[in-house]
């Protein structure tokens, strides 16, 4: 007991560490910052429609394993705020096309808007940290589709996004893709910080009540923890896995980087989807008929 109290008193966990390891035999586990998957499952909300009204703009994300591909697209309003609205696991080699056929025609999908809009997915992150080269031939020709080849980054003091580095496809191939690198710690710790919170507001993240939005999908988004370890004496906060799976939360930090990456222009996006006055665009529509005619007449004179 006064080897424990000591080493408690020292408020170091390294002291702590030691006791347990040494004296009492056991294996030391650092706490941590965690989040239940209990109480996200329980807060899915039933959504009025695939989108809901204040999502102006949407984008996805495509985690590669060894044997899938497991996707979750998100819908975003200003402030941060993120709409879970889709997930989805396609079974199959990624080194072989057929999944990732399947793969383009899911991200190709439109999702209907409270208002009656058909939403596109405008911005799409997928890991290249296993089948690179199968994630580098996806990518390549659908960057105009601002399909963006990510690589996570651990460390503290890293941006969400950084500037991309340039990947040739091979000698087969002259193409090249855009690599960008994500601060995968700094993006774990925003999404945390946000699961966090208990009601809804500017970042807050929804679930919608669907039967793909399982307890295993929110065991995956906390399926990690931020521990402070030591290195040479200095502390320094890691992520730590607490489960083997943890695809939600790599699929919402790719989420949150597709984001930034396409830096949508919130008032223009909010403007769009504005409910349009009928008088209004029939006079607007008269004025660009007779604009044209004008034109027309002015290029026959001449």
């Amino acid at each position: 007991m006064r080897q424990f109290l000591k080493a408690k008193r020292t408020k170091d966990p390294a002291a702590l560490k030691t006791f347990t390891n040494t004296v009492l035999g056991e294996t030391w586990e650092l706490l941590g910052e965690t989040l239940e998957p209990d109480l996200l499952f329980a807060r899915r909300e039933r959504y009025p429609a695939p989108a809901p009204a204040p999502v102006v703009c949407i984008t996805a994300a495509v985690d590669v394993q060894d044997n899938r591909l497991e996707l979750l697209a998100v819908g975003w309003s200003r402030g941060e705020t993120a709409y879970c609205l889709d997930t989805v696991t396609f079974w199959g080699d990624p080194e072989a096309a057929e999944v990732w056929e399947q793969a383009d025609q899911w991200l190709g999908q439109r999702f209907r808007h409270e208002s009656g809009a058909e939403l596109p997915i405008s911005s799409v992150c997928v890991d290249s940290g296993f089948a690179t080269k199968s994630v580098y031939q996806f990518v390549q020709p659908r960057q105009l589709r601002r399909v963006f080849a990510i690589k996570g980054r651990a460390g503290e003091g890293l941006g969400v996004t950084s500037k991309p580095s340039r990947k040739t496809l091979g000698l087969e191939s002259s193409g090249f893709v855009d690599l960008f690198t994500i601060g995968v710690d700094t993006a774990k710790g925003l999404i945390y910080s946000r699961l966090r919170m208990d009601e809804p507001g500017p970042g807050y993240i929804h679930f919608p009540h669907a039967d793909r939005f399982t307890e295993e999908f929110m065991a995956q988004v906390c399926a990690e923890k931020r521990v402070v370890s030591y290195h040479l004496g200095r502390p320094k906060r890691v992520w730590k896995k607490t489960r083997d799976r943890n695809e939600g939360l790599d699929l919402l930090v790719y989420n949150l980087a597709a984001l930034y990456l396409l830096n949508p222009v919130w008032d223009a996006l909010e403007e769009n989807l504005k409910p349009k006055d009928a008088k209004a665009e029939t006079a607007a529509a008269v004025v660009r008929d007779q604009q044209i005619k004008n034109w027309v007449q002015r290029w026959r004179d001449n």
